[in-house]
C-alpha cells in the first residue's frame, strides 16, 4: 500500500507500473526528484488513460495534478483513492488580458470571496461533496458478538491476576485474618466485663477480678513477694490486722503497676491505714 510520494521515491513499488503523462509537470518532477532523469515509468498519454489503467490494475499509482483528480475520484471514479499530502503545491490563475481595465477590480473580489470563506465552500461542494462520499459503512461495524472474545479474554486475564496476587500475598492475608481474629476475641472480652460491671470503671473493673481471689492466695502472694522469713500462713495472727485489709493491700501491690494512679487514688485511704498495720504486724512477727 502506497502512502505518499516517499513511498515511490524509496521503490515500494516497481517504477515500471507508475504511470506518468507524457509532457507534463509532472514528468518534469519525476525525472528530476524521484528516478534522477531515468525513463524508467510507464508512459500514459491522457488522464484518461491514466484512470483506466488504474482501474484495470496494469499500473499501481500515478502521479498527477491535485485539482482533476480530486475532482474525479469524488465524483466519477470512485474505486479510486488520492492519497499522500501535496508535494508540489501550486496554484490555480486566471487569465486575461494585458493591461485589462477590470484586472484590480477581479483581484480585490477574488481577495474578498476567500475571506468570507467562499472559495472553501465551492472547494467543498465541487471536490469534496461528490457522489462518492456517501460510502456504505455497514461492513466496518462493530457489534456486541465481534466483541464478545475480547471481554472473555479479559475477563480471564483479570481472574489470573487475581489469582496470582493472592497466591503470592498468601502470608500477608492470613496473617491479616489472624490479627483481625485476636482484635475480636479482645472485644469480646472487653465488652463482657463492661456487661458484668457497668457502673464500674475500667479500673475498678481490674481491682473487682483481682478481688475475686481467695485470702489464702493473695497472702501466699504477698509471702513470696516481700520474701518474708516466717512459716505457714496460718501461723499468722495479730489482732490489728484483718483478713479483709491484707487482702486488699496484697492485691494493690500486685495491680499497680497495671492500673496505674488512678486506683490508687480511689483507695489511698484504706491504703495509707492498712499499710501501717501490716507493717506493724510483720515486725511484731518477726521479733517473736
Amino acid at each position: 500500500v502506497v502512502s505518499g510520494i516517499d513511498d515511490i521515491k524509496n521503490g515500494k513499488i516497481p517504477f515500471s507500473r507508475i504511470g506518468i503523462l507524457v509532457g507534463s509537470a509532472m514528468e518534469d518532477y519525476y525525472l528530476q526528484e524521484v528516478s534522477s532523469g531515468s525513463r524508467n515509468f510507464y508512459s500514459l498519454t491522457s488522464i484518461t488513460e491514466a484512470y483506466d489503467k488504474l482501474l484495470s490494475g496494469v499500473i499501481d499509482a500515478s502521479i498527477m495534478d491535485v485539482g482533476p483528480v480530486e475532482y474525479a475520484t469524488t465524483h466519477t471514479y470512485c474505486n479510486l483513492t488520492l492519497v499522500g499530502a501535496d508535494f508540489d503545491a501550486s496554484a490555480f490563475g486566471i487569465v486575461y488580458q494585458k493591461g485589462w481595465i477590470y484586472a484590480k477590480e477581479l483581484d480585490v473580489n477574488l481577495l474578498s470571496l476567500r475571506e468570507q470563506g467562499v472559495l472553501d465552500t465551492l472547494r467543498t461542494k465541487w471536490f469534496e461533496g461528490g457522489d462518492c462520499s456517501q460510502t456504505d459503512d455497514s461492513g466496518t461495524a462493530m457489534t456486541v458478538e465481534s466483541l464478545a472474545g475480547l471481554f472473555l479474554t479479559f475477563g480471564v486475564i483479570s481472574i489470573l491476576s487475581l489469582l496470582l496476587f493472592v497466591w503470592l500475598k498468601r502470608s500477608v492475608i492470613k496473617d491479616y485474618f489472624k490479627s483481625r481474629k485476636r482484635r475480636r476475641t479482645l472485644v469480646i472480652t472487653q465488652n463482657t466485663m463492661k456487661e458484668e460491671h457497668p457502673q464500674e470503671t475500667v479500673a475498678e473493673q481490674f481491682v473487682h477480678l483481682f478481688m475475686e481471689k481467695s485470702l489464702t492466695e493473695w497472702l501466699e502472694l504477698f509471702q513470696k513477694s516481700n520474701k518474708l522469713p516466717y512459716g505457714p500462713i496460718n501461723d499468722m495472727k495479730g489482732p490489728s490486722v484483718s483478713f479483709e485489709s491484707i487482702e486488699k493491700i496484697s492485691m494493690l501491690r500486685h495491680a499497680a503497676p497495671l492500673l496505674g494512679e488512678h486506683t490508687q487514688s480511689i483507695l489511698q485511704s484504706e491504703l495509707n491505714y492498712t499499710n501501717e498495720q501490716l507493717h506493724k504486724f510483720i515486725h511484731e512477727k518477726i521479733m517473736q
